[in-house]
């Protein structure tokens, strides 16, 4: 089974005797051995269907999140200028120097670097930036998306430690709920990868 925090695997429990009622198959089940399943040969269409539910259900839940929702949407709104800002004073510092940018599909060996996490794109954050850039091979760009809003980060990959500065997003119920989203239907495509 791949790990989940404690938000997914909640997750998966919640919804785990709604799909048995109405799939037949125990979704925890699946997800910890997904081989099992193989004979069956609707699977992959029931899978595309719980798949579905499952994201409408959670549409649902956020729908009626109200408060939460309005500061959701409001923090990502923010967070989204701030990475425009902040990402155009990289890129155009970027080429100035003739350091590559990057945005890769996937990174191994960026997990020791150093994260400052920030909620704005003053000078200190930009001069950071440039300071950052200025002892850089090469910066890897990283982002998630949710509906229109895009947040990023900028690893800056030098000879000797790594650092990366982040936008910040406030901890927020519907984040929470976003990112088990994400890891329940990516645990998901894992576990249909075995079929």
């Amino acid at each position: 089974m791949v790990e989940l925090t404690s938000n997914a695997e909640f997750m998966i429990k919640k919804i785990a005797p709604n799909i048995k009622g109405k799939f037949g198959i125990d979704i925890e089940e699946f997800l910890r051995d997904p081989q099992e399943f193989s004979n069956d040969q609707d699977i992959k269409n029931k899978i595309e269907q719980i798949e579905a539910e499952l994201s409408e259900d959670i549409e649902e839940i956020i729908k009626g999140m109200g408060e939460a929702q309005k500061r959701f949407n409001d923090n990502m709104a923010r967070a989204d200028a701030i990475s425009k800002k902040l990402g155009q004073a990289i890129s155009i510092q970027a080429k100035q120097l003739g350091i590559p940018l990057i945005a890769p599909k996937d990174t191994e060996g960026f997990e020791n670097a150093e994260i400052i996490y920030t909620d704005n794109a003053d000078d200190g954050v930009t001069s950071l930036a440039q300071k950052l850039l200025g002892i850089s091979n090469f910066v890897i760009i990283g982002s998630i998306t949710y509906n229109e809003y895009k947040v990023s980060d900028w690893t800056f990959s030098t000879n000797g430690k790594n650092y990366t500065i982040r936008v910040s997003i406030e901890p927020n119920p519907v984040l929470d709920l976003e990112y088990a989203r994400t890891e329940v239907m990516d645990a998901i495509d894992s576990a249909k990868g075995y079929l």
